[in-house]
């Protein structure tokens, strides 16, 4: 769900600046959300650089979301099974009682989602705003 609102507000963020003609970029482009995030970060020149870790932690975020909603949280034979699986490991979103390893989120983690699409929203704002003046 955090996702979906992720893309939905970046939508959102790429309708608002076209309008007010701050940005030429279009989301239809071909390019997954983390794609069209960087593009839009580097038009409004704000360093993606410094954006780095975020991007990464959303490129996990979005690995985990892919894993459930394509392949039913079953990490055996998802395509990225070799990320994912230390990945999730390590944040605990490994389920017990199953043979194979299956995901289950847990409520710290949804709150580490949360919080950093928060985060990044405000920055985003704080920081295009500083930008503008």
């Amino acid at each position: 769900m955090a996702c979906s609102l992720f893309e939905s507000n970046m939508k959102l963020i790429y309708k608002v600046m076209n309008h007010f003609q701050t940005s030429e970029l279009r989301w239809e482009v071909k390019g997954t959300v983390i794609d069209k995030t960087i593009r839009l970060l580097r038009d409004i020149d704000l360093q993606v650089e410094e954006e780095n870790e975020k991007i990464e932690k959303f490129r996990n975020y979005y690995m985990v979301r892919n894993c459930i909603v394509h392949n039913n949280g079953a990490i055996q034979d998802y395509r990225y099974r070799d990320k994912l699986l230390p990945y999730a490991t390590d944040k605990g979103l490994i389920s017990d009682g199953f043979d194979e390893p299956i995901l289950e989120l847990n409520r710290e983690y949804c709150d580490e989602v949360l919080n950093t699409f928060t985060f990044f929203f405000s920055d985003l704002s704080i920081n295009y705003s500083s930008k503008r003046k």
